[in-house]
């Protein structure tokens, strides 16, 4: 289950002798982005004894969304029982009643239902735009779907909550398998092993902690996110194993060329992985990455006024932590998240303006 997702709730409107099967598929991939309690579907989810016209309308009355799965003998079974009490008419019409943003799936090649064979209750149907969904390819169906549904403050705080941990976890993790390759000391486990490939390791390392849980946040919106951890690890590796390893120079150019690497050419590389993952389905993808990348920055500055007890906070090792240290470094993990909760609220409000490309 993903957590930014855990408030969004989807109906399942199918008929049972028609697209069953389907239904199924479509409720196992939705309950493993928005977990099965949030993804209704009358067979598993009706109890014994309950009503039916109740318990779909509390259900329908709950759902951001509903999906309509319309198979080849839907219209068909639909005019059939058009003299009868039909649960699929009941709960399409209440969609309707409610204004709820329903999505047509048109199972293979099943058309549109014409708007003027449906009841009249119905009709309000043909006004969304349909979703063609291949029984052989549900992956990428499930994907336009989720372009699709409208993300809101739960994928914004996700992001921030994912990006921070990121950061967080791979300078930890980078600074634990760096010490073994730089320490000087007699028992040195690597004697005359060059410091690049140390760093170079600890670089992709840190690249992969800091992408993959950007990656599951991404992951259900945007199908290029699967590249996210390798270009990640091969960007930090390079940047920071050339950057440490010119650093050990002493002269002025080799810092020089360090910094510039660090603070230029790593934010810059991590903005294009970004931009170019997210531009085929997002508008202004690059002012996006951009704002992302300055995201963490911005939480860095407004900490630095502390100054000197920023540093002993960041350096346990030369004074120890107190309680000031530790109240600096929860005012910095804080102004962090609200910094990139801002560029997580612009990503949400960018994708639901976006046109999202339509197959």
């Amino acid at each position: 289950m993903k957590f930014w997702a855990a408030r969004r709730k989807i109906f399942l409107s199918y008929r049972r002798a028609d697209t069953q099967t389907i239904a199924d598929r479509v409720y196992e991939e939705l309950s493993e982005y928005f977990g099965a309690s949030n993804i209704f579907l009358d067979r598993p989810d009706i109890e014994p004894g309950q009503r039916w016209r109740d318990e779909l309308t509390t259900q329908i009355g709950a759902a951001d969304t509903v999906l309509a799965l319309i198979g080849p003998r839907w219209l068909e079974a639909l005019q059939a029982r058009a003299a009868l009490d039909d649960v699929l008419r009941f709960e399409i019409a209440s969609a309707l009643a409610q204004n709820k943003h329903i999505v047509p799936m048109l199972v293979g090649a099943t058309p549109m239902p014409d708007s003027a064979l449906l009841p009249p209750e119905l009709r309000g149907l043909g006004q969304f735009q349909a979703l063609v969904i291949n029984p052989q390819d549900i992956d990428r169906a499930i994907r336009e779907l989720l372009g699709r549904l409208k993300p809101g403050w739960g994928l914004a705080v996700a992001w921030a909550f994912a990006s921070e941990l990121g950061w967080v976890g791979g300078l930890f993790v980078s600074q634990m398998v760096l010490i073994p390759f730089v320490a000087d000391t007699p028992d040195h486990p690597y004697p005359g092993s060059p410091p690049v490939i140390g760093l170079a390791i600890a670089g992709a390392l840190f690249g992969i902690c800091v992408a993959v849980p950007q990656w599951l946040v991404l992951r259900p919106w945007f199908e290029r996110a699967s590249y996210l951890v390798p270009l990640y690890a091969i960007l930090t590796a390079i940047v920071i194993g050339f950057a440490g390893a010119m650093a050990g120079k002493d002269s002025t150019l080799a810092g020089a060329f360090f910094l510039l690497m660090i603070l230029l050419v790593l934010p810059v590389g991590f903005c294009a992985i970004l931009w170019a993952i997210v531009r085929k389905n997002l508008n202004h993808a690059g002012w996006w990455s951009v704002a992302n990348m300055a995201a963490p920055l911005v939480g860095l500055m407004l900490t630095a006024p502390l100054g000197s007890p920023l540093m002993n906070a960041a350096n346990p090792s030369a004074s120890g932590f107190n309680r000031v240290d530790l109240e600096v470094l929860a005012y910095l993990l804080v102004t962090t998240f609200v910094s990139i909760l801002l560029s997580g609220l612009l990503l949400v409000a960018l994708m639901r303006r976006s046109k999202r490309k339509r197959k």
